[in-house]
């Protein structure tokens, strides 16, 4: 009878776990991101452009020749809020596949810094992946080429 019980037990168990690790990964993540913990959240301002083969370029203006350009804050409902030079961003991300979105909120054209239009007409539209290491973002935009984000302090 005790033999049955355990029996019956554990196959009433079996169908409660994840059957996939990736799963399981992703829920811990969900629940980081309504707790407000996820590494992803927060205040974000690019520092390089990061070319396939590990050459990198700093991205002008620096945060010294301006402290909001290149701006992005990535937010507990997935949505996505920055400015590029004179234009504002606005996005949104997905943890399931680490997908990102980016585009211009508004376009204003005007008089902008070295590396404006090359981010804002070629490298927004085409992000499309990203990673999180320690107070790195990581934005991919072509193949392997990706802007490289600080996170900033609040």
């Amino acid at each position: 009878m005790l033999l049955a019980i355990v029996l019956m037990a554990l196959i009433s168990t079996h169908g409660c776990g994840l059957d996939d690790p990736a799963d399981a990964d992703l829920l811990l993540e969900e629940q980081m991101i309504k707790d407000g913990t996820h590494p992803i959240l927060g205040s974000w301002r690019l520092y390089a452009f990061v070319s396939a083969d590990g050459s990198s370029k700093v991205a002008k203006p620096t945060v010294e020749e301006c402290k909001t350009c290149y701006t992005i804050v990535i937010k507990q409902d997935k949505t996505i809020e920055g400015r590029a030079s004179a234009n504002e961003i606005s996005g949104y991300f997905d943890l399931k596949n680490n997908t990102i979105k980016l585009g211009l909120a508004t376009y204003a054209l005007a008089i902008s810094p070295e590396d404006a239009v090359r981010i804002e007409e070629e490298i927004i539209p085409k992000i499309n992946k990203f990673k999180v290491k320690g107070n790195q973002l990581f934005l991919f935009y072509s193949g392997n080429d990706y802007l490289l984000f600080h996170r900033t302090i609040e």
